[in-house]
């Protein structure tokens, strides 16, 4: 298969899970493969950077103890870019294997079927509905983002500064979207759902358990590996 045709393939997946994900993960067991996964996560990961890159233009920072003024957040995260992609690379990878391993053990406990490198692959797809929200996250944050203020943002080296400064950021980002609230919610409330909905379908057509054990086994494993990847991700920033 040609560069081209493995795109092509690639495409028609996404597109399958995103509006038919019985069909879409039939596709994913006849033709599994980590090329995908690897494209949906890496992608995922640079549009959260470019994201979040965006976001610390508009903030900047006085630490009185150090500096004699005011310091751009993003140039400090611009001069660790390295650093940052390398964090944001394991905790893909590292959500990955927890969320395998989470819907492995339940859809083992139901009394699945199938290859673990099918499962993984499909596992892997799952990250689209990631990839589509960051990608919508990214388009609401361009359109309004000149309309956002400056955050300026002073401590002293105290151990209280860092609860200031994250109470500080989540007031700020809240009022400089207090337009898009809406629109944010409902993204929230579609990645909680179609991620939700395509684990009852991972359990049931690449595991090949009845749609009864899917739905239960789908909803606690969901839930789980939310609470989990949270975790996961508070470690990471």
């Amino acid at each position: 298969m040609s560069l081209k045709d493995r795109f092509k393939n690639l495409g028609y997946k996404v597109f399958l899970l995103i509006v038919d994900p019985i069909n879409g993960f039939k596709f994913i067991e006849d033709d599994p493969d980590f090329l995908g996964p690897t494209l949906i996560i890496g992608f995922s990961i640079f549009l959260r950077i470019i994201y979040e890159m965006l976001i610390t233009r508009k903030i900047y920072i006085w630490n009185k103890m150090t500096s004699p003024e005011y310091i751009s957040l993003y140039s400090l995260r611009l001069s660790i870019i390295q650093l940052i992609i390398a964090m944001r690379v394991v905790e893909g990878i590292i959500l990955l294997l927890v969320i395998f391993a989470i819907y492995y053990i339940f859809s083992y406990v139901l009394k699945g079927e199938g290859d673990s490198y099918t499962f993984l692959s499909a596992v892997g797809y799952m990250f689209t509905i990631q990839m589509i929200n960051f990608i919508l996250a990214l388009i609401f944050l361009l359109v309004f983002y000149p309309s956002f203020p400056n955050l300026m943002l002073i401590y002293n080296n105290d151990p209280f500064d860092l609860n200031v400064e994250t109470f500080g950021y989540k007031i700020w980002f809240e009022e400089s979207l207090s337009q898009l609230q809406g629109i944010v919610s409902f993204l929230g409330w579609f990645t909680t759902v179609w991620s939700a909905i395509l684990g009852i379908f991972l359990l049931n057509i690449i595991r090949k358990i009845n749609i009864k054990k899917s739905i239960v086994g789908g909803i606690i494993a969901y839930t789980v590996s939310a609470v989990i990847s949270m975790f996961v991700q508070s470690i990471f920033g």
